[in-house]
C-alpha cells in the first residue's frame, strides 16, 4: 500500500484518443501526452543515476535509496525508449529527501506531478500554456520544500487510512 505520485509529460500536440469512462462506460476523447524530448529523457536518466538507479527491471520498476535513509519504489517504464511519457513513485513515507527527489525528476523531465487525489503540480520549467487546458489549477512548485508542503495533507490522510487498516479499525 502506497501513496502514489505520477509524473506525466507536459508535452501535448493536441492528439486525442478514445477512452472509456470507467464509471459510466461512455466513450470520450482524451488528450494524449507526447513523449519527452531526448534531452528531457537524458536529464531524467542522469538524475536517477545520481541516486544510484542505473537500471529498472523488465516492467520498469526500480528502488531508490536516498541519503537521508529513506527509500521509494519507482516505475520508469520505457525510460530508455523514445516513447517515454510517464513515470511513477510509490511513497510509504514523506520526507524532505523524498520531496527533493520528486522535484528533481519533475524538473529534469518537465513533468506534471499528479498525486493520487488528482492534485497537479508543475515546476517553473513547464510552460503553463502547454498544460493549461488539461491542468488549469496546477500549482507551481519551486523546490522540494514546496512539494513537501503540497503533498503533506494528502499524505497524512492516506497514512491515517493505512494505519486504520493495519490496526483493524476499518
Amino acid at each position: 500500500m502506497s501513496f502514489d505520485i505520477t509524473f506525466i509529460s507536459s508535452r501535448h500536440s493536441g492528439r486525442t484518443q478514445e477512452v472509456r469512462n470507467p464509471f459510466t462506460g461512455e466513450i470520450q476523447l482524451g488528450k494524449v501526452s507526447d513523449p519527452l524530448s531526448d534531452d528531457e529523457r537524458t536529464a531524467v536518466q542522469q538524475v536517477l543515476r545520481g541516486y544510484g538507479l542505473t537500471e529498472v527491471d523488465e516492467h520498469g520498476f526500480g528502488h531508490v535509496e536516498l541519503a537521508g535513509g529513506h527509500s521509494l519504489e519507482v516505475i520508469f517504464e520505457h525510460l530508455f525508449s523514445p516513447d517515454f511519457t510517464s513515470a511513477g513513485a510509490f511513497l510509504r513515507g514523506l520526507s524532505e529527501d523524498i520531496a527533493a527527489f520528486i522535484f528533481e525528476i519533475a524538473e529534469a523531465g518537465r513533468f506534471v506531478i499528479v498525486d493520487q487525489k488528482g492534485r497537479a503540480m508543475v515546476t517553473s520549467s513547464v510552460p503553463r500554456e502547454s498544460i493549461a487546458e488539461i491542468y488549469p489549477d496546477a500549482e507551481v512548485v519551486r523546490s522540494g520544500a514546496d512539494i513537501m508542503a503540497a503533498l503533506q495533507a494528502g499524505f497524512d490522510e492516506w497514512s491515517g487510512y493505512r494505519d486504520a487498516i493495519v490496526d483493524g479499525d476499518l
